[in-house]
């Protein structure tokens, strides 16, 4: 239920979450701005646990995962970025469509996308750098 809150603590307490559960892998916070607003707290932890577990999934093991949370007067951009396989570019254009998989030899990948919307948000890198941006306007 979205309440008036300050959406550093919730989703850094998200990420203590994950490095305890994930210690064998490095997970980087980094928090800038104001992210004062009307949130739906446990929504958005939610959110950022399915893009970092995805992240450390698919990402080198090797590498960090980095999250970065910046707080404007108007939006609040959450940015999970980690190194890994590259995404091909004919998945890339497909990867939000509903029960969309990518093609792959893992018996126990899952259809399901939880993130809703634009796939431009997602940038590949040549070397396999991803970056998810996703932006929130402050009610």
């Amino acid at each position: 239920m979205p309440t008036s809150i300050d959406l550093a603590g919730v989703l850094a307490d998200e990420i203590d979450e994950l490095r305890a559960v994930h210690s064998d892998r490095q997970i980087e916070l980094q928090v800038r701005g104001n992210l004062h607003g009307v949130w739906d707290g446990r929504r958005l932890q939610q959110l950022l646990q399915n893009l970092v577990l995805n992240a450390i999934k698919y990402g080198a093991q090797d590498t960090p995962v980095r999250v970065e949370v910046t707080g404007d007067a108007t939006q609040v951009y959450i940015d999970v970025r980690n190194s890994g396989p590259a995404i091909e570019h004919e998945t890339l254009a497909r990867i939000f469509d509903p029960l969309t998989r990518e093609p792959s030899n893992k018996a126990n990948m899952t259809g399901r996308r939880w993130v809703t919307r634009p796939a431009s948000n997602v940038q590949v890198k040549p070397g396999g750098l991803r970056k998810n941006r996703l932006p929130f306007k402050k009610t």
